[in-house]
């Protein structure tokens, strides 16, 4: 059957190994985003429109749009993939096989036709299946199998068995690999275009819905800069596990992240974390070598019946845990500032943080304003905090000025961010010495509206709200 591969439920406990030593994002002393104002539209694939594709499934994109097509622009190309002891093959389908409900199409057909070339490896073979409905039951069912090799375009034809019935709907399906003997080899793959139904009895049969594949809609996420989420995974499956809130403590946004229900018994976890994150679980970690004191936080909790929510700070040096930081959160409608303790008695050369929402479906975990203190990580405050940055006239219109006070010398730069979490400018000012200092940022060009000011040096970042008019 067709169906989504299920994610198992993995439950996160900082106790337990479960990390690798691989690390992504380069982080030195700061938690970066941690104020989570900084979001990324990310296109995942392109999917051919109305048809559903193996792409939703854990992240493995084997059918893409090909412009080697029969006729028209496209084609839909579907590529069998072998990673270690994971294997994906690709398909396309037209209906829900579950339900077993097809696409609406009432006229009187009797043929199936279409253009195919693939290239089966040895010991494999793709499918093509197609079910006919009629008043809920299945009238009519074709299968396909293909091997070997046709490396140029070829038509094929199925006839029907059953004849003169007048549907009410069809399921169409194609795969690049025999997924009923479970033999999918790493390297099949098959190409399908123009699909038509043809009849005896009517001359111009209505045309099967994007049968020719020449519409294709972009799949895409939003997801927190430097940070994982599964919103990979659930990109085009009716909702995301970590969204952006403008139910903010600071700045514009804070992080929601919410456990989901995934089929009838399992649940995609609501994760974030600053590793890397698959259907293994969390991994990996950012380079840091500080010994902060203290993770701090704010944050509000909605579990779903009796859940806690729970974050786990891990410190590493040569693949080895040499200090952590955990602690587990209850129901709590209402921002609260939590200060959570770490122990990190060497200096570490990787940080991990794994922020999770809770075991059961629904449960909803809103964080901001995460930050690193205490220990090394206490002489921040290159700015002098906050109340030391001035950004004037505010309302603005062409420009704007940034008035600071560097106690330390350090690189300084300005980036704006518009509502939707994307820069749209910004200046390096190079390398500072210690003293006052008054910039003027350009704004010629952006829409009116609000956008978040951030000034950035080596040890702080401050960010600032101002309004274009």
């Amino acid at each position: 059957m067709l169906t989504n591969i299920r994610i198992m439920k993995k439950i996160l406990l900082f106790t337990i190994a479960l990390i690798s030593t691989q690390v992504s994002f380069a982080q030195f002393g700061e938690l970066e985003n941690g104020d989570m104002e900084l979001w990324t539209n990310e296109t995942l694939f392109e999917n051919p429109d109305l048809w559903e594709s193996g792409n939703y499934n854990a992240g493995f994109v084997g059918t893409t749009k090909s412009m080697d097509a029969q006729s028209g622009d496209y084609s839909v190309l579907m590529e069998t993939s072998v990673d270690g002891e994971d294997t994906s093959m690709a398909y396309v389908i037209q209906g829900d096989v579950d339900s077993q409900e097809g696409f609406a199409y009432t006229d009187l057909v009797d043929t199936l036709k279409g253009w195919y070339k693939y290239d089966f490896q040895p010991g494999d073979s793709g499918n093509m299946f197609m079910f006919m409905y009629k008043s809920g039951v299945m009238v009519e069912q074709l299968t396909k199998k293909m091997g070997g090799t046709q490396n140029t375009w070829a038509e094929f034809s199925c006839p029907f068995n059953a004849l003169g019935v007048i549907p009410d709907s069809f399921l169409i399906a194609f795969a690049s690999s025999d997924f009923l003997a479970d033999t999918a080899v790493d390297g099949s793959w098959l190409m399908v275009d123009n699909l038509t139904f043809a009849s005896s009895y009517i001359s111009s049969p209505a045309e099967i819905p994007n049968g020719d594949f020449e519409n294709w809609v972009a799949v895409e996420t939003e997801s927190p800069d430097d940070w994982w989420t599964y919103n990979y995974l659930l990109a085009g499956q009716g909702g995301l596990s970590v969204v952006k809130t403008t139910d903010s403590k600071a700045g514009m946004y804070a992080a929601e992240i919410t456990t989901l229900g995934w089929g009838e018994n399992d649940t995609v976890p609501g994760i974030m974390t600053n590793g890397t994150l698959d259907n293994g679980g969390v991994a990996g970690g950012v380079p840091y070598t500080h010994q902060p004191t203290n993770f701090n936080l704010s944050c509000k909790y909605f579990p779903s019946g009796i859940d806690t929510a729970f974050i786990a700070v891990q410190f590493y040096k040569d693949g080895a845990i040499i200090g952590y930081g955990g602690q587990y959160f209850l129901a709590d409608g209402a921002y609260t500032d939590f200060n959570m303790m770490l122990s990190v008695p060497v200096e570490p050369d990787t940080m991990l943080l794994t922020i999770w929402a809770g075991e059961n479906p629904g449960s909803q975990f809103i964080v901001d304003e995460m930050t690193l203190t205490g220990g090394l990580v206490g002489i921040q405050n290159v700015f002098g905090g906050s109340s030391k940055v001035v950004a004037y006239p505010n309302p603005t219109s062409g420009q704007t000025n940034v008035s600071f006070n560097l106690t330390d010398a350090s690189d300084v730069s300005v980036t704006l961010i518009n509502v939707e979490g994307k820069q749209v400018g910004g200046e390096s000012f190079g390398h500072l010495s210690a003293g006052d200092y008054t910039k003027t940022i350009q704004l010629d060009g952006l829409p009116s509206g609000v956008y978040l000011l951030q000034l950035k040096g080596d040890r702080e970042t401050i960010v600032k709200k101002i309004s274009v008019q």
